[in-house]
């Protein structure tokens, strides 16, 4: 069973949000989208709008509003990238922006508008925690970054349509002038736009919010989990090192007690005498010496010894003679 999101799941969540935007745009429109596939192309843009109008503040000011939007997108493709390569989401995001910028770029102060609501969405993505690779399964963390994809793909349809509708309120009226005409053209619409924006931004930060404490919930969730193995791994080295412990006061013991026991007799001896010459000290007994010795009916031993170790025994009368001719 897979824990993230499969690419097929990414490309119909593109698909299904992007293909409404696409379908109205113009041969032109589609080529410009189709060729947008990173954030510069925003960028180089407006600054062809600074050299067609003579307002360069205005489009100055735009064009700063740009930054922290790319920011934010570019924050927000980081979560995306936990789940799917982010260059999947991120080149409908740009481009569907991009086809904005163009088609708003004739409406002054408009346009100028449009860019600091994107100032607001990119300021609000780039809240997202960066520690969401570290939950790459959590499904509550993959349905708010789809949730705003959508949203920013939504408000890129309903800006769009809202500029083509006021070129069309002013298609086959003369005017002097084009921009003011645009601008008047597109009053009545943007109160609207505006309503509906601030859902979108709603929708967005709520979603930012959303990642932000499943992102702290995961991490309690992922420290307790590691608090737990470790207990595990403690408990198992704790009981590990009491039965070493047990282990070596056991033998111990055995030592101490194999130490004190009495000593056996028998097997000492037959040690003993392994370790013997067979005829060690013959030369001794065989003597003229001890052989007078041992005939003299007055002869006498003194044995010095501890207790046990068998005086009295070689002391019966013919028990030295017997053994010694034994041997």
């Amino acid at each position: 069973m897979a824990t993230v999101l499969e690419r097929p799941a990414i490309a119909e969540l593109v698909k299904k949000s992007s293909s409404e935007f696409v379908a109205s745009l113009t041969d032109e429109e589609q080529a410009l989208f189709q060729a947008t596939t990173a954030a510069q192309s925003l960028l180089q843009d407006v600054s062809a709008v600074n050299e067609e109008h003579k307002d360069g503040s205005a489009i100055r000011r735009a064009f700063a509003a740009l930054q922290p939007f790319i920011a934010g997108v570019e924050q927000y493709g980081q979560a995306l990238d936990v789940f799917a390569n982010s260059n999947d989401l991120l080149c409908p995001i740009w481009g569907s922006i991009r086809i904005v910028l163009h088609i708003s770029r004739e409406f002054g102060t408009y346009f100028e508008k449009i860019t600091r609501m994107l100032q607001d969405m990119g300021e609000t993505l780039d809240k997202i925690p960066r520690s969401l690779r570290l939950y790459p399964s959590n499904q509550n963390l993959h349905a708010s970054v789809r949730a705003i994809f959508e949203s920013i793909l939504e408000f890129a349809t309903k800006a769009k349509n809202v500029f083509r509708m006021g070129r069309r309120k002013l298609h086959g009226k003369k005017t002097m002038n084009l921009v003011v005409s645009l601008t008047a053209a597109l009053t009545v619409l943007w109160k609207p736009f505006e309503v509906q924006f601030g859902d979108i931004k709603a929708r967005i930060a709520k979603g930012v919010a959303d990642i932000e404490t499943e992102a702290e919930l995961a991490e309690k969730e992922l420290a307790q989990g590691e608090r737990i193995k470790d207990n595990i791994r403690w408990s198992k080295m704790d009981a590990a090192n009491q039965l070493t412990t047990a282990y070596i006061d056991d033998q111990s013991w055995k030592k101490v007690t194999e130490w004190l026991s009495p000593a056996n007799v028998a097997t000492n001896h037959n040690a003993a005498t392994k370790l013997r010459h067979g005829h060690s000290g013959t030369w001794f007994l065989e003597s003229e010496a001890f052989q007078t010795w041992l005939k003299d009916d007055n002869a006498f031993l003194w044995l010095h010894a501890i207790p046990g170790a068998g005086k009295t025994i070689h002391g019966q009368p013919n028990t030295l003679a017997y053994n010694v001719i034994a041997l």
